[in-house]
């Protein structure tokens, strides 16, 4: 037995070693492995080499490529790998022949990295080229003549090719340019010419490809073909604009050539030279409108042979500017002379169709009288000063603005008027309540206050509140009545200090700084404790709901005498919703319906003691549950499939509605189902309806009963009226 245990133990302590191992190996494993290219590679591409490697922790990894001297001659952040990962290096960030080590880390720490393994680019090969067009042809075009080969580099190299072409038979090159692909424009040789051209490749390492020779001879000059006028286009019976008329044509010439063009351009009994032996194709002029216009285009080649072509065509009528639109001053308003010292008259600056230069005219009337004109106006802004002898407080006034152009087209504003007037100041805010140094007054307060405008001017009114008379903030701004009622609660014991600013839409006026006492003696009832329905709480019934709480209580004022006043609604319109009062129990109820479904509201308690103090419960929210439609109609009377005899037809019927909704229905009757959808719809309140029938035949009736929500259902019956 005791041999039994010993060789148990045993082999318990190798199974354990064996697993220890395998821990200890899964925890040594490296998390970045590389793959490729292997460890001591050689002979590889050095251009767009794929590097791979797996990662065993998704993340950001820079892959760092070092020289032999250790200068990083590469590195890539690859973002949000895992797994196996594959990078190309981009052409010509490696160089041939050369030693390399890489390796790949956790994004910008040395930390967590891979081992480091060695590679060696191959040596680099020379480019090839071969098949040079034109080579051996004759009657080749001078102008402009296309050098084309073809070219091969077994390292896919970006290369250069260096083309020189030669008079055959000299040695200084005619022509000298590298070009970036296999192919080039070879410009400006002679006519009746030999020539002898060659191309030679290069790669970045400096190799160079054998020389490509080729030779070609150029034709004999022809003049040039034909002229062509590609804007404007000219149609049979389409005029052209005439401001900033852009002319562009092309010449067409069988040897190619860059043409020289002589334009002249005729009407109104004036000609105006435009180019002369100019290379431009396109030049911009401005023309008169309703006028015939000659363009001459000359085209000369570098040999003297021209050829000449002429165009006709009529320019566009003149068109007006936009009409002017005014801004200020606005239509019928009025303007405090008292207030303004001048008056800036505004208007949009407005396009002309024809890209006219645009000015501008003021007309200001006073009744039929012309008291300012001014034109040739540039802007869009005319002011005159206030008050003087031509705009004088009490007397109305009309404007207009004229937008016209050079050829004498005109467009005309609408007429505003603006009425001058000189008003006087509102009174100064006084009878104030609470009246000033009041004491022992309530936490809230509704404040109150009395102010007059001799013009009979509507008073807006901001009202100002603060601990100290230096430090008052702007709480509410333009009150529309002389009141306010603080929302928030002020401190017990606390002085404070308010003032008003009367405003009269022309000029204000800031009130005295008057002071209050909040109480010291009496306090405010406890705050009211929320109970449900829990905050936060969703899918509630939106129509009798439960708000309930527990009871405040206060020193001086009995249960019963509590006024609590419930706040609900959305969370920027919160309201008034109810009153509890003369409610003595520990726990208040407050039920209330018509909300809206799937809405979260907002809700809280106030309380209010015999002295007007208040307190306030949280916020809390809910949401409201989903609208369930009605159910459709049943229990119709007459029942479906009756026969009835003309006369009065008694209408009944039954629905109901999961979410306590008021229901409305719409009855329809009709002689067919498609009919129905036409019918008049009669719509109830109630769940019958008497009609007056007397026509023999079936018919069909429906009844729809619809939520406040949008949530409807149908139901559809027959019945035939039959005589006895």
């Amino acid at each position: 037995m005791k041999r039994i245990l010993v060789v148990f133990a045993k082999l318990f302590a190798f199974a354990l070693l064996v697993s220890l191992a395998s821990c200890i190996g899964t925890i040594n494993k490296n998390p970045i492995e590389l793959i490729a290219p292997k460890n001591g590679e050689t002979n590889l591409s050095f251009n767009n080499l794929s590097f791979e490697f797996s990662v065993r922790t998704t993340g950001d990894y820079d892959l760092i490529i070092r020289d032999d001297k250790g200068d990083t001659v590469y590195k890539e952040t690859i973002s949000r790998v895992s797994g196996k990962v594959s990078h190309t290096v981009p052409a010509g960030k490696l160089r041939p022949g050369t030693s390399y080590r890489w390796y790949v880390r956790r994004a910008g720490t040395d930390s967590i990295a891979s081992e480091m393994w060695r590679f060696k680019t191959r040596n680099n090969s020379a480019p090839v080229l071969s098949n040079p067009k034109p080579d051996k042809l004759y009657n080749e075009p001078f102008g402009a003549l296309a050098l084309t080969w073809d070219a091969n580099d077994p390292d896919n190299d970006v290369l250069k090719f260096e083309v020189k072409v030669y008079r055959k038979g000299e040695s200084t090159p005619v022509f000298n340019k590298v070009f970036n692909d296999p192919s080039g424009v070879v410009k400006d040789l002679e006519q009746l010419t030999e020539y002898e051209w060659t191309v030679v490749a290069i790669d970045p390492w400096g190799a160079k490809s054998n020389e490509l020779r080729a030779s070609f001879k150029t034709k004999e000059n022809e003049p040039p073909q034909d002229i062509r006028l590609v804007e404007p286009e000219i149609r049979p019976g389409q005029r052209v604009r005439f401001n900033n008329l852009k002319l562009k044509w092309e010449g067409v010439d069988p040897d190619r050539e860059d043409l020289l063009y002589t334009v002249t351009i005729t009407g109104a009994n004036q000609s105006r030279a435009l180019l002369n032996f100019q290379k431009d194709t396109e030049s911009a002029v401005d023309l008169k409108p309703s006028t015939n216009y000659v363009l001459e285009i000359e085209a000369t080649d570098k040999y003297g042979k021209s050829l000449k072509k002429t165009f006709n065509f009529t320019t566009v009528d003149n068109s007006a500017p936009e009409k002017p639109t005014l801004k200020n001053p606005s239509n019928n308003e009025k303007i405090n002379v008292k207030r303004f010292s001048s008056i800036d008259f505004q208007w949009d600056a407005v396009s002309d169709p024809d890209d006219d230069v645009v000015m501008y005219k003021i007309v200001i009337k006073r009744g039929n009288l012309n008291v300012e004109e001014r034109n040739g106006l540039t802007t869009t802004t005319y002011s005159v000063s206030l008050p003087s002898e031509k705009f004088r407080a009490g007397e109305r006034y009309t404007w207009y603005v004229e937008a016209y152009d050079k050829w004498g087209g005109v467009r005309r504003s609408d007429e505003y008027s603006f009425e001058l007037y000189s008003n006087s100041p509102p009174s100064k805010p006084m009878s104030p309540n609470p009246s000033n140094g009041a004491k022992n007054l309530p936490n809230r307060i509704r404040f109150s206050w009395y102010a007059t405008d001799e013009d009979g001017d509507k008073l807006l009114y901001d009202f100002y509140v603060g601990d100290s008379p230096s430090n008052l903030k702007l709480e509410a701004s333009n009150l529309e009545s002389p009141e306010y009622l603080r929302p928030v609660l002020f401190d017990y014991s606390k002085t404070y200090y308010w003032k008003v600013v009367v405003k009269d839409g022309d000029m204000s006026v800031e009130g005295d700084v008057w002071s209050f006492t909040i109480t010291s003696e009496d306090k405010p009832p406890t705050v009211p404790e929320l109970l449900g329905p829990p905050n936060g709480a969703t899918g509630l019934k939106f129509n009798n709901l439960k708000l309930s709480w527990k009871a405040s209580q206060d020193d001086k004022t009995a249960r019963d005498k509590l006024e609590y006043i419930v706040v609900l609604g959305e969370a920027d319109s919160m309201a008034v919703v109810g009153t509890v009062t003369g409610v003595s129990t520990d726990v208040i109820d407050f039920v209330i319906s018509n909300l809206k479904p799937l809405t979260r509201y907002y809700w809280r308690v106030e309380v209010k003691d015999s002295f007007n103090n208040f307190a306030y419960s949280q916020t809390w929210t809910f949401t409201t549950k989903v609208n369930t439609s009605p159910k459709a109609p049943y229990n119709p009377s007459p029942a479906d499939g009756s026969v009835l005899r003309p006369g009065a037809v008694q209408f009944a019927w039954q629905s109901r509605d999961e979410d306590e909704d008021t229901l409305t229905y719409e009855l329809r009757i009709a002689k067919t189902p498609e009919a129905l959808e036409s019918a008049t719809p009669i719509i109830r309140n109630t769940e019958n309806y008497t009609a007056e029938i007397n026509e023999e035949g079936t018919y069909y009736w429906r009844v729809t009963a619809k939520d406040p929500h949008g949530g409807q259902a149908s139901s559809t019956w027959t019945f035939t009226i039959q005589k006895p």
